[in-house]
Protein backbone atom coordinates (compact mmCIF):
# COMPACT_ATOMS: atom_id res chain seq x y z
CA UNK A 1 0.00 0.00 0.00
CA UNK A 2 1.44 3.39 -0.99
CA UNK A 3 2.12 5.78 1.76
CA UNK A 4 -0.19 8.57 0.97
CA UNK A 5 -2.60 6.03 0.92
CA UNK A 6 -1.64 5.03 4.02
CA UNK A 7 -1.40 8.49 5.94
CA UNK A 8 -5.01 9.50 3.77
CA UNK A 9 -7.10 6.47 5.73
CA UNK A 10 -4.81 7.08 9.08
CA UNK A 11 -5.96 10.96 9.17
CA UNK A 12 -9.48 10.12 7.62
CA UNK A 13 -10.54 8.52 11.33
CA UNK A 14 -12.87 10.80 12.98
CA UNK A 15 -11.34 10.70 16.28
CA UNK A 16 -7.59 11.18 14.52
CA UNK A 17 -8.92 14.82 12.27
CA UNK A 18 -10.51 15.93 15.85
CA UNK A 19 -7.27 15.46 17.75
CA UNK A 20 -5.06 17.24 14.45
CA UNK A 21 -7.25 20.23 14.79
CA UNK A 22 -7.71 20.56 18.84
CA UNK A 23 -3.92 20.91 18.64
CA UNK A 24 -3.72 23.16 16.02
CA UNK A 25 -6.39 25.44 16.45
CA UNK A 26 -7.23 24.79 20.14
CA UNK A 27 -3.49 24.13 21.92
CA UNK A 28 -4.74 20.71 22.63
CA UNK A 29 -8.02 21.66 24.55
CA UNK A 30 -10.86 19.01 23.30
CA UNK A 31 -13.22 21.57 22.25
CA UNK A 32 -14.13 19.62 18.15
CA UNK A 33 -15.59 15.70 18.87
CA UNK A 34 -15.60 13.30 16.21
CA UNK A 35 -19.22 13.35 15.99
CA UNK A 36 -19.36 16.95 15.03
CA UNK A 37 -17.41 16.23 11.94
CA UNK A 38 -18.71 15.09 8.76
CA UNK A 39 -17.17 13.62 5.41
CA UNK A 40 -16.37 16.03 2.28
CA UNK A 41 -15.92 15.36 -1.20
CA UNK A 42 -12.45 16.48 -1.25
CA UNK A 43 -12.65 17.20 -4.54
CA UNK A 44 -13.00 20.90 -6.35
CA UNK A 45 -14.19 20.65 -10.16
CA UNK A 46 -14.70 24.05 -11.37
CA UNK A 47 -14.20 27.75 -10.88
CA UNK A 48 -16.71 29.95 -11.91
CA UNK A 49 -15.00 33.04 -13.07
CA UNK A 50 -14.35 32.65 -16.90
CA UNK A 51 -15.31 34.52 -19.15
CA UNK A 52 -18.80 35.80 -19.39
CA UNK A 53 -19.50 33.78 -16.22
CA UNK A 54 -18.79 30.39 -17.96
CA UNK A 55 -17.44 27.44 -15.85
CA UNK A 56 -13.63 27.02 -16.22
CA UNK A 57 -12.85 23.35 -15.40
CA UNK A 58 -10.07 23.38 -12.54
CA UNK A 59 -9.87 19.94 -10.37
CA UNK A 60 -7.34 20.03 -7.43
CA UNK A 61 -7.84 17.00 -4.73
CA UNK A 62 -7.12 17.68 -1.06
CA UNK A 63 -6.40 14.75 1.14
CA UNK A 64 -8.81 14.75 3.57
CA UNK A 65 -11.90 17.36 4.02
CA UNK A 66 -14.40 17.30 7.35
CA UNK A 67 -17.13 19.69 7.78
CA UNK A 68 -17.05 20.96 11.16
CA UNK A 69 -20.47 21.70 12.90
CA UNK A 70 -20.54 23.41 16.42
CA UNK A 71 -23.48 24.96 18.21
CA UNK A 72 -22.75 28.55 20.02
CA UNK A 73 -24.83 30.50 22.03
CA UNK A 74 -27.78 28.39 20.43
CA UNK A 75 -26.67 29.06 16.67
CA UNK A 76 -24.70 26.08 14.51
CA UNK A 77 -21.24 27.55 13.19
CA UNK A 78 -19.96 25.69 9.90
CA UNK A 79 -16.07 25.25 9.54
CA UNK A 80 -14.45 23.60 6.72
CA UNK A 81 -11.25 21.36 8.17
CA UNK A 82 -9.10 20.07 5.16
CA UNK A 83 -5.80 18.30 5.69
CA UNK A 84 -2.82 17.95 3.30
CA UNK A 85 -0.34 15.37 3.94
CA UNK A 86 3.20 15.62 2.70
CA UNK A 87 5.65 12.82 2.58
CA UNK A 88 8.09 15.55 0.90
CA UNK A 89 8.39 18.76 1.39
CA UNK A 90 6.73 20.80 -1.05
CA UNK A 91 8.25 23.98 -2.16
CA UNK A 92 4.92 25.73 -3.60
CA UNK A 93 3.00 24.98 -0.86
CA UNK A 94 1.91 28.36 0.05
CA UNK A 95 0.28 28.48 -3.51
CA UNK A 96 -1.04 25.15 -3.17
CA UNK A 97 -3.16 25.84 -0.09
CA UNK A 98 -4.01 28.74 -1.11
CA UNK A 99 -5.85 27.81 -3.99
CA UNK A 100 -7.71 25.04 -2.55
CA UNK A 101 -9.15 27.59 -0.38
CA UNK A 102 -9.44 29.84 -2.81
CA UNK A 103 -11.74 27.20 -5.03
CA UNK A 104 -14.17 26.38 -1.74
CA UNK A 105 -14.99 29.59 -1.28
CA UNK A 106 -15.76 29.89 -5.03
CA UNK A 107 -17.45 27.01 -4.91
CA UNK A 108 -19.84 28.42 -2.03
CA UNK A 109 -20.10 31.52 -4.36
CA UNK A 110 -21.12 29.56 -7.08
CA UNK A 111 -23.83 27.57 -5.07
CA UNK A 112 -25.53 30.39 -3.70
CA UNK A 113 -26.00 31.63 -6.73
CA UNK A 114 -27.67 28.60 -7.79
CA UNK A 115 -29.70 28.79 -5.35
CA UNK A 116 -31.08 32.19 -5.82
CA UNK A 117 -31.38 31.64 -9.41
CA UNK A 118 -33.79 28.28 -8.43
CA UNK A 119 -35.39 31.01 -5.98
CA UNK A 120 -36.43 33.70 -8.44
CA UNK A 121 -37.32 31.26 -10.99
CA UNK A 122 -40.10 29.74 -8.49
CA UNK A 123 -40.67 33.66 -7.93
CA UNK A 124 -39.44 32.53 -3.99
CA UNK A 125 -37.18 34.86 -2.05
CA UNK A 126 -36.15 38.75 -2.86
CA UNK A 127 -35.55 40.65 -5.19
CA UNK A 128 -32.13 41.34 -5.74
CA UNK A 129 -30.61 44.73 -6.73
CA UNK A 130 -28.04 45.10 -10.06
CA UNK A 131 -24.84 44.24 -7.93
CA UNK A 132 -26.36 41.08 -6.19
CA UNK A 133 -28.05 40.05 -9.51
CA UNK A 134 -24.82 39.99 -11.40
CA UNK A 135 -22.77 38.59 -8.61
CA UNK A 136 -25.12 36.01 -7.86
CA UNK A 137 -24.12 36.49 -4.18
CA UNK A 138 -26.76 38.54 -1.96
CA UNK A 139 -25.38 41.02 0.48
CA UNK A 140 -26.23 39.35 3.32
CA UNK A 141 -24.76 36.02 2.37
CA UNK A 142 -21.99 34.63 3.94
CA UNK A 143 -18.87 31.84 3.50
CA UNK A 144 -18.55 29.04 5.24
CA UNK A 145 -14.76 29.52 7.08
CA UNK A 146 -12.03 26.81 5.28
CA UNK A 147 -8.99 25.86 7.13
CA UNK A 148 -6.29 24.09 5.30
CA UNK A 149 -3.33 22.15 7.51
CA UNK A 150 -0.43 20.16 6.26
CA UNK A 151 1.22 17.75 7.54
CA UNK A 152 4.60 16.53 6.95
CA UNK A 153 5.56 12.75 7.77
CA UNK A 154 8.83 13.22 7.37
CA UNK A 155 11.82 13.14 9.49
CA UNK A 156 13.54 16.21 8.36
CA UNK A 157 13.57 19.64 8.97
CA UNK A 158 10.56 21.37 7.01
CA UNK A 159 12.87 24.09 4.86
CA UNK A 160 9.75 24.76 2.47
CA UNK A 161 8.42 28.65 2.38
CA UNK A 162 5.74 28.73 4.91
CA UNK A 163 4.26 31.84 3.34
CA UNK A 164 3.27 33.51 -0.06
CA UNK A 165 6.10 36.13 0.36
CA UNK A 166 8.76 33.87 1.34
CA UNK A 167 8.43 32.44 -2.58
CA UNK A 168 9.06 35.63 -3.78
CA UNK A 169 12.28 38.33 -4.34
CA UNK A 170 11.12 41.05 -1.61
CA UNK A 171 9.32 43.67 -3.42
CA UNK A 172 9.89 47.36 -1.63
CA UNK A 173 7.27 47.96 1.53
CA UNK A 174 5.13 49.98 -0.72
CA UNK A 175 3.75 46.84 -2.39
CA UNK A 176 4.03 44.62 0.49
CA UNK A 177 1.52 47.10 1.96
CA UNK A 178 -0.68 46.19 -0.82
CA UNK A 179 -0.33 42.58 -1.03
CA UNK A 180 -2.33 39.62 1.75
CA UNK A 181 0.13 37.19 2.79
CA UNK A 182 -1.27 33.42 2.60
CA UNK A 183 0.45 31.62 5.29
CA UNK A 184 0.94 27.58 5.61
CA UNK A 185 -0.94 26.26 8.75
CA UNK A 186 2.03 23.29 9.10
CA UNK A 187 2.41 19.85 11.94
CA UNK A 188 6.27 19.06 11.37
CA UNK A 189 7.47 16.57 13.97
CA UNK A 190 11.13 17.47 13.14
CA UNK A 191 10.47 21.16 14.41
CA UNK A 192 7.75 20.46 17.37
CA UNK A 193 9.15 20.27 21.13
CA UNK A 194 8.01 17.25 22.87
CA UNK A 195 6.06 18.78 25.25
CA UNK A 196 3.91 19.97 22.16
CA UNK A 197 3.74 16.40 20.65
CA UNK A 198 2.38 15.41 24.06
CA UNK A 199 -0.71 17.19 23.24
CA UNK A 200 -2.21 15.03 20.94
CA UNK A 201 -4.70 12.72 22.77
CA UNK A 202 -4.61 9.61 20.10
CA UNK A 203 -2.23 7.15 18.18
CA UNK A 204 -1.25 10.82 16.33
CA UNK A 205 0.94 11.30 19.56
CA UNK A 206 3.03 7.82 19.24
CA UNK A 207 3.54 8.52 15.37
CA UNK A 208 4.80 12.14 15.84
CA UNK A 209 7.37 10.48 18.11
CA UNK A 210 8.25 7.60 15.90
CA UNK A 211 9.12 10.33 12.84
CA UNK A 212 10.72 12.67 15.35
CA UNK A 213 13.26 10.34 16.67
CA UNK A 214 13.21 7.46 13.45
CA UNK A 215 16.68 8.42 12.87
CA UNK A 216 17.53 7.74 16.96
CA UNK A 217 16.16 4.47 18.23
CA UNK A 218 17.48 4.71 22.01
CA UNK A 219 16.30 8.53 22.08
CA UNK A 220 12.57 7.19 20.61
CA UNK A 221 12.37 3.92 22.75
CA UNK A 222 13.42 6.07 26.13
CA UNK A 223 10.38 8.64 24.70
CA UNK A 224 8.07 6.40 24.52
CA UNK A 225 8.64 4.47 27.55
CA UNK A 226 8.56 7.61 29.48
CA UNK A 227 5.30 8.43 27.76
CA UNK A 228 3.39 5.14 27.40
CA UNK A 229 0.52 5.88 30.40
CA UNK A 230 0.17 9.54 29.77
Amino acid sequence: MKTDTVTKDFISCADIFADVFNYYVYGGRQVISPEQLKERDPVELALPYGADGAMVPVQRYRDVEKLYTARTDGKVEYVLFGVENQAEIHYAMPVKNNLYDALKYAGQVEAAARSHRKAMRSGEGKKPDAGEFLGGFWKEDRLIPSVTLTIYFGCEDWDGPLSLLDMMEAPDQEILSCMDNYHVNLIAPALMPDDEIMKFRTDLREVMFFIKYSKDKEKLDEILKIHKDR
